[in-house]
């Protein structure tokens, strides 16, 4: 997670280090209560949003990132989205 954060110190918009960044956050045991899964969430959000935006991987993390918080609408979104990019 320390060589991820780095990563994105070094280059702020590069995908690979957010995509697996925020894909440890959400593999945390204790993920919910530590706020791991808002900052996951929250990478992932800005990520789809900028240079990430044709990246299946990201938008099936933020969808099981909004799943967890229970943001079923969200989720259905997501995993729709990403299932058209991986189909295209």
């Amino acid at each position: 997670m320390e060589c991820f954060g780095k990563a994105l110190v070094l280059v702020p918009e590069y995908v690979p280090a957010t995509v697996h960044l925020a894909q440890q956050y959400l593999e945390q045991p204790d993920a919910l209560k530590s706020g791991m899964v808002d900052l996951a969430a929250g990478l992932l959000s800005s990520l789809t949003k900028g240079g990430g935006w044709h990246v299946p991987e990201a938008w099936f993390l933020l969808a099981r990132a909004s799943g967890i918080q229970s943001r079923t609408a969200m989720q259905r979104e997501c995993l729709r989205y990403a299932l058209g990019l991986v189909e295209a």
